[in-house]
């Protein structure tokens, strides 16, 4: 065998790099840990933000079905108004032919008794001369009318989201504005 001494030197080098060696090793530990604990933290925060973005669309979702069914209604509604003032317009026209129409008609009534012995006036013929007159819509007008129809609506619809729109941008600036308020009166 050989020197003792020097084997005894070679083992205490040998010793001192595996030192070294354990000193980096650790060193390089604790910073995969660090980087293992950033990682993670940074994985729940994104996990809390897609929650909130889940919870967002759902919002959005229901906003939007509220939406559609305001705008349903808004369109049933001025349908409703729109029968409601032809309807108007037909009654109107027939109240003032019948007006015209009483004014030069014939209407003939006799006084008689009945059994009972009670006067009644009977009234034998009211004649109109004229009746309303009925407007006869073509195909192709039909047709354009509908579209135009349909195109009113859509635009009315729009102008509705655009409210909408425009009403939660005031809301949020209003926010902001009163939130940097608050901040600046609680700083001074």
């Amino acid at each position: 065998m050989g020197n003792p001494q020097s084997t005894i030197d070679s083992l205490r080098e040998l010793n001192s790099d595996l030192v070294h060696q354990i000193a980096e090793l650790r060193k390089k530990f604790d910073e995969v840990e660090a980087e293992n604990i950033k990682l993670k933290q940074d994985k729940e925060k994104i996990e809390l933000r897609f929650v909130e973005l889940e919870q967002k669309d759902k919002e959005k979702s229901i906003l939007i079905t509220k939406l559609q069914h305001d705008v349903s209604l808004i369109k049933e509604q001025s349908m409703q108004d729109k029968n409601t003032e032809c309807h108007q317009t037909v009654i109107d026209t027939q109240n003032a032919l019948s007006t015209k129409d009483v004014s030069q008609s014939s209407v003939n009534s006799s006084h008689f008794v009945t059994t009972s012995g009670n006067s009644d006036i009977y009234q034998e013929s009211v004649t109109l001369t004229s009746p309303i007159p009925i407007e006869t819509i073509s195909l192709e007008e039909k047709e354009e009318n509908e579209f135009l129809d349909s195109m009113y609506k859509e635009q009315v619809s729009k102008e509705i989201i655009q409210s909408i729109s425009e009403k939660k941008l005031r809301d949020q600036d209003l926010s902001l504005v009163s939130h940097k308020k608050k901040g600046t009166v609680n700083r001074t």
